[in-house]
């Protein structure tokens, strides 16, 4: 049987792989910036990846005057938006995959949630504090140049991804018909966004409109793209996903989506930000965030006298 991307059980592995890799990927964003502030001096004590506002790694800065410096523009305020852009770019055209659908898919999913909700979600939930607002305030980079062009870079990855996912069709009857083509980035990305924007605001959350105006901007033009441009036929044939792999899929989406989706959501209609070190005065975490201390627990004293009841 020949197997392609809009097959019914394709179509739904893609589903529940998003389910756990679009959290995923968010929760990438402020860890590639803990990341980069401790490579540059800081010390990285926890992070908060809240879906409906700007994702932080909260850190401690070496100094009070470290957000001007030339470290925290390359470990600090770049990170969260190389890192979406590295992975929007860079998996689609290059990233190598075996015969079956479930490592495709997730190169997919990986690239395409870089690219909507890296480059096209997050940028305008950081224009009023967030990245693009420490580019601007302290490289004197306008904000709206940020968020154009993270959005014109996850534009081009959409598109990669969609294209390479859609080579299939070469393989079906009636070939990559323009109806096809459409269909592919439309439902398996369309509907993980959807179901992101709807998580976002059933949790409470109230977020910029720009950010689902861009993010939806960004799967809307890459479904548009996609309608024009067509790829060469594919070098492998993929087997058609069995059960055990959407079962799979399905226990991670309920198991790690699940957890994702509880650690991004409000609580009392703020921030959970998550610390496993201890702040210092320079610390980055913002004064609404709901501290969620994960501390180990010390370690069993023997009682006293055991020592001498033993010798």
């Amino acid at each position: 049987m020949i197997s392609h991307p809009l097959q019914v059980r394709v179509l739904l592995l893609s589903w529940l792989l998003a389910a756990v890799l679009w959290p995923l990927v968010w929760l990438l964003i402020p860890v590639s910036q803990g990341v980069g502030a401790a490579a540059v001096g800081g010390e990285w004590i926890g992070l908060s990846a809240p879906w409906g506002a700007q994702p932080w790694a909260l850190v401690n800065q070496p100094d009070v005057g470290f957000s001007a410096t030339r470290e925290a523009l390359l470990g600090y305020w770049l990170p969260p938006l190389l890192l979406p852009l590295l992975l929007a770019l860079l998996l689609p055209p290059f990233m190598p995959s075996g015969q079956g659908w479930l490592s495709e898919l997730g190169v997919y999913h990986l690239a395409t949630a870089a690219a909507v909700l890296g480059l096209g979600w997050a940028p305008p939930l950081g224009v009023s504090d967030g990245p693009a607002a420490g580019l601007e305030v302290f490289w004197r980079l306008p904000s709206l140049a940020v968020v154009l062009f993270a959005a014109g870079a996850g534009v081009v990855g959409a598109t990669m991804a969609s294209l390479r996912l859609a080579s299939p069709l070469w393989l079906a009857p009636g070939g990559p018909t323009r109806r096809r083509r459409v269909l592919v980035p439309l439902l398996h990305a369309g509907v993980p966004l959807a179901l992101w924007c709807a998580a976002v605001f059933l949790k409470g959350w109230h977020p910029r409109t720009a950010a689902a105006l861009v993010a939806g901007g960004v799967a809307g033009l890459a479904v548009v793209t996609s309608a024009w441009f067509v790829t060469h036929a594919p070098l492998v044939r993929r087997r058609a996903p069995g059960w055990w792999a959407i079962l799979l899929a399905g226990l991670l989406a309920v198991a790690g989506g699940g957890a994702l989706a509880w650690a991004g959501a409000p609580q009392a209609r703020a921030p959970k930000g998550y610390l496993w070190g201890q702040e210092r005065m320079t610390s980055n975490v913002r004064s609404g965030t709901v501290r969620i201390e994960l501390r180990r627990l010390p370690a069993p004293t023997a009682p006293p006298g055991s020592s001498a009841a033993g010798s």
